[in-house]
């Protein structure tokens, strides 16, 4: 044994030893590499003048360089007005690259070689000045390619079949000159294909049926598409039509037609009847068996409801400890259930969150753990902590000058629950050097690959506006996601408008008309920075609603949960996000960018009465603003929040702020106002 331990620990050193010049080597091989690439270009000046070839492009916060563990994972070098050739040759040096973008600026000539790139996710090339043809197997090899925009350039020519890979999540080749017909593509997990504006011709194929109608606009020659004509062949002309001779009956006069005899009438009936009976039988016996396997949950559970189990989940330590510490695998699913009503004993205080005690290991007579903390809730116990720390992933961080921490400081956390939502629990914990982080739980999430999640969470990293709430870090499982914010102390818009009779005493009670517009400003800023900033999603939001507002120490929002509709489920996106309870989702079965104002809208009038708005949904959340603008029609100001502090100055105001909340809200999205004139309505607005 000591043996063997002696030859591990030499087997450790030597990786180390061999690992870290390794490390320092590919560093050196990525600046080489960039500086490379930038020769080629022109025009760099000033966009990547700090690309110093002395320093670590990855700690050098190099223009549009993003790392990951120390390695160059993409490059974002939108609107910098680059011209010159693509160096492919040098950015295939970097071999951990999964993303390019070189959104809006001035390339020109054909599409380069990106077969070289092997390993590339996503390709984002909109905006450029590219012409000519693409070979039919420009994306050949590229196993790893989900996302291909090419939009707003000059290409010709049929689309490369080799776009049509089973792979592919999002195609984007709007407003070029592409010709021919659509390639049949099969992918079960396509959302974007995009061919509007082109010169294409023929019939769009089935599997693209379900796509945005809007996608497949401004192609005059292209059929059978959701809003284009039928790809049937006219009727030929009365003149044309073959005359058909009728043939002389047979001889012997008409065939008499055959008839069953009542022997086989019978056996017919009987056959009918025995499969009927049949299924009947089948279908009790899969009724007793889901009763019975009801009952063996509610048995191993203490009968409590799985919604009832989310609710009680009742401390973010133990949650995540477990969550994280879990092992893959569906036959684990009850063990795991039964650990977490084993190991978690809760207990109500009186005007405090539920405090919780979690044992060192379960047995039949109970648990015994640490004693509850004064701040709210106490760490993990030291078993369950260790296996989390041997199972679970790292912490993965968007920013590389963030300060880490790792799960077992969140383990350690004292902690508190904050509620519980549509996609899951949301925790406050407080770690050691006394920051406060929110850590949410999303259940919705399970059918995302590791690499898409990876990928998106990069893309939100990405994002900076002062009214966003920046993501922190985030944690890949494949039942459960969990991402990490800042804590904002001063808590929700939606919380400021409830009168629950738990709200601290340096709240303002209640909000006044200054810190209502503020809020509604800075939402407005948000959302018009998400819209430009992803101009591929329907609904850059989705998920807009006065408890995912968050308001700082100065009242100013910061916007949350956003830009969820690419990783959550599916079949769950429609119960998860707000925007999928506009009209015309339930009229179309679609959202677009104007559900993210229709959600701005709702929002206004919520701000405004302080009537809440959570529990409607469809017809009946029409109706919840036919009422206010029926009240406000008939009553005036008393549609109005009557605790809102207001002045005879500002109430010209308040009404302005009232007629744009119902712009917002208009069923008829041609009569539904636009974000950008939403935006500009409200910024004229004075405090």
């Amino acid at each position: 044994m000591r043996k063997q331990a002696a030859m591990n620990i030499v087997a450790m050193v030597v990786v180390v030893a061999f690992s870290l010049p390794l490390r320092v080597a590919l560093a050196e091989n990525a600046a080489e590499s960039l500086m490379r690439f930038k020769t080629a270009l022109t025009n760099t000046d000033p966009s990547l003048a700090n690309w110093n070839p002395s320093t670590n492009p990855c700690r050098g916060n190099w223009a549009g360089v993003l790392c990951y563990n120390g390695y160059v994972w993409a490059l974002q070098l939108d609107n910098m007005g680059l011209q010159g050739q693509i160096d492919v040759d040098s950015l295939a040096e970097l071999s951990y690259l999964r993303t390019l973008s070189f959104i809006n600026n001035n390339f020109q000539g054909s599409m380069p070689n990106w077969r070289k790139l092997g390993t590339l996710m996503s390709l984002y090339l909109s905006d450029n000045h590219f012409s000519g043809q693409i070979a039919n197997d420009a994306f050949e090899g590229m196993e790893s390619l989900k996302k291909v925009y090419l939009s707003y350039n000059s290409f010709t020519g049929p689309i490369p079949g080799s776009l049509a890979s089973p792979r592919m999540v999002e195609v984007g080749l709007d407003n070029n000159h592409f010709s021919g017909a659509i390639p049949a593509i099969d992918s079960q997990n396509l959302q974007v294909f995009n061919v509007s504006n082109n010169d294409l011709q023929g019939p769009v194929p089935p599997s693209l049926l379900k796509l945005d109608p809007s996608s497949f606009t401004g192609n005059k020659a292209l059929c059978g598409g959701p809003n284009g004509p039928s790809c049937n062949p006219p009727k030929p002309p009365p003149d044309l039509e073959p005359i058909l001779h009728p043939l002389p009956p047979p001889p012997g006069g008409r065939k008499k037609s055959s008839s069953f005899s009542p022997a086989i009438i019978a056996i017919i009936i009987l056959s009918i009847l025995l499969i009927l009976l049949l299924l009947l039988l089948l279908l009790l016996l899969c009724r007793w068996i889901l009763f019975e396997d009801d009952d063996d949950d509610d048995g191993d559970d203490g009968g409590v409801k799985p919604q009832q189990k989310d609710m009680m989940s009742p401390l973010p330590v133990g949650a995540l400890s477990i969550a994280i510490g879990e092992a893959g695998g569906r036959g684990e699913q009850k063990q795991k259930q039964k650990l977490k009503q084993n190991e978690m004993t809760m207990s109500p205080l009186r005007g405090g969150p539920a405090s919780l005690r979690i044992g060192a290991s379960p047995s039949p007579q109970g648990l015994t753990g640490a004693s509850p903390s004064p701040r709210g809730f106490t760490g993990a116990s030291p078993s369950l902590a260790g296996r989390g720390e041997q199972q679970a992933s790292k912490l993965s961080f968007v920013k590389e000058d963030r300060q880490k921490f790792d799960l077992q400081d969140l383990m350690r956390a004292s902690a508190e629950v904050l509620g519980s939502g549509s996609f899951g629990s949301s925790y406050k914990a407080v770690l050691v050097d006394g920051d406060a982080v929110v850590v949410k739980r999303f259940k919705q999430m399970n059918n995302i690959s590791k690499e898409d999640f990876h990928e998106h969470m990069k893309r939100l990293g990405r994002l900076k506006h002062p009214n966003l709430l920046p993501l922190v870090a985030y944690l890949y499982r494949r039942e459960e996601k969990l991402v990490v914010l800042d804590f904002v102390p001063n808590n929700s818009l939606g919380k400021h408008l409830r009168d629950d009779g738990k709200r601290p005493k340096e709240w303002p009670k209640p909000l006044s008309w200054e810190s209502r517009l503020k809020a509604i400003k800075g939402v407005a800023r948000g959302l018009a920075y998400l819209h430009a900033e992803l101009p591929s999603l329907n609904a850059p939001h989705g998920h807009l609603k006065s408890s995912n507002v968050m308001l700082d120490r100065n009242y100013n929002a910061l916007l949350m949960d956003y830009t969820l509709s690419p990783i959550v489920n599916p079949s769950q996106i429609s119960q998860a996000l707000v925007a999928y309870r506009c009209p015309e989702y339930a009229q179309t079965g679609r959202i677009g960018r104007k559900s993210d104002v229709w959600c701005l809208g709702i929002l206004i009038l919520e701000t405004l009465t302080g009537k809440p708005v959570d529990k409607y949904m469809g017809a009946d959340l029409l109706k919840w603003v036919k009422g206010i603008v029926e009240e406000a029609e008939g009553r005036g100001a008393m549609v109005f929040d009557k605790s809102m502090e207001t002045s005879k100055r500002s109430q010209l105001e308040i009404n302005m702020l009232l007629q744009i909340g119902i712009a917002c809200c208009q069923e008829d999205l041609d009569k539904r106002l636009g974000l950008e004139e939403a935006v500009t309505r409200i910024e004229q607005l004075q405090e």
